[in-house]
Protein backbone atom coordinates (compact mmCIF):
# COMPACT_ATOMS: atom_id res chain seq x y z
CA UNK A 1 0.00 0.00 0.00
CA UNK A 2 1.25 3.66 -1.17
CA UNK A 3 0.75 6.26 1.52
CA UNK A 4 0.01 9.51 0.01
CA UNK A 5 1.28 12.48 1.78
CA UNK A 6 -0.62 15.98 1.12
CA UNK A 7 1.17 19.39 0.62
CA UNK A 8 4.42 18.31 0.77
CA UNK A 9 7.23 21.19 -0.84
CA UNK A 10 9.31 19.19 -3.49
CA UNK A 11 12.71 19.39 -2.99
CA UNK A 12 15.39 19.62 -5.20
CA UNK A 13 13.22 21.99 -7.91
CA UNK A 14 13.45 25.48 -8.60
CA UNK A 15 17.22 26.08 -8.65
CA UNK A 16 17.21 29.03 -10.51
CA UNK A 17 13.87 30.40 -9.64
CA UNK A 18 14.96 33.29 -7.73
CA UNK A 19 17.03 34.94 -11.30
CA UNK A 20 13.30 33.48 -13.33
CA UNK A 21 11.38 35.94 -10.47
CA UNK A 22 14.19 38.41 -10.94
CA UNK A 23 13.59 38.49 -15.05
CA UNK A 24 10.30 38.62 -14.60
CA UNK A 25 10.03 41.35 -12.51
CA UNK A 26 12.93 43.39 -14.90
CA UNK A 27 11.83 46.27 -17.06
CA UNK A 28 12.85 46.06 -20.54
CA UNK A 29 17.00 46.70 -21.18
CA UNK A 30 17.41 45.81 -17.64
CA UNK A 31 20.66 43.75 -16.93
CA UNK A 32 22.45 41.48 -13.76
CA UNK A 33 25.39 39.87 -13.80
CA UNK A 34 26.16 36.44 -13.06
CA UNK A 35 29.16 33.90 -13.21
CA UNK A 36 27.43 31.07 -13.90
CA UNK A 37 26.58 30.00 -17.64
CA UNK A 38 24.00 27.37 -15.96
CA UNK A 39 21.84 30.58 -14.52
CA UNK A 40 22.15 32.25 -18.22
CA UNK A 41 20.83 29.04 -19.78
CA UNK A 42 18.07 28.45 -17.48
CA UNK A 43 16.69 31.45 -17.78
CA UNK A 44 16.52 31.55 -21.29
CA UNK A 45 15.01 28.27 -21.93
CA UNK A 46 12.62 29.40 -19.40
CA UNK A 47 11.28 32.40 -21.38
CA UNK A 48 11.47 30.99 -24.85
CA UNK A 49 9.79 28.20 -23.57
CA UNK A 50 6.82 30.26 -21.62
CA UNK A 51 6.95 33.34 -24.32
CA UNK A 52 7.07 35.75 -21.97
CA UNK A 53 10.36 37.35 -22.51
CA UNK A 54 13.91 37.17 -24.70
CA UNK A 55 16.82 37.40 -23.36
CA UNK A 56 20.52 38.69 -24.77
CA UNK A 57 23.75 37.57 -22.85
CA UNK A 58 27.49 38.63 -23.51
CA UNK A 59 30.76 37.63 -21.49
CA UNK A 60 31.83 40.71 -19.79
CA UNK A 61 35.03 39.49 -18.21
CA UNK A 62 37.06 36.60 -18.50
CA UNK A 63 38.87 36.07 -15.23
CA UNK A 64 42.44 33.67 -15.39
CA UNK A 65 44.55 31.98 -13.25
CA UNK A 66 48.22 33.04 -12.66
CA UNK A 67 49.44 30.15 -15.02
CA UNK A 68 46.97 31.64 -17.57
CA UNK A 69 44.28 29.11 -17.37
CA UNK A 70 40.60 30.21 -17.11
CA UNK A 71 39.21 30.74 -13.56
CA UNK A 72 35.90 32.01 -14.32
CA UNK A 73 33.84 34.27 -16.81
CA UNK A 74 31.18 36.77 -15.98
CA UNK A 75 27.86 36.98 -18.25
CA UNK A 76 25.51 39.99 -18.52
CA UNK A 77 22.09 39.15 -19.20
CA UNK A 78 19.79 41.93 -20.31
CA UNK A 79 15.74 41.44 -20.68
CA UNK A 80 14.82 42.48 -24.46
Amino acid sequence: MIKIEKNKPIIGRGKYKEYIETMLSMKKDDSFLTNDYKVVDAVRGYGWRKGVFNVAFREVEKIYHRNRRLKEVIYRVWKL
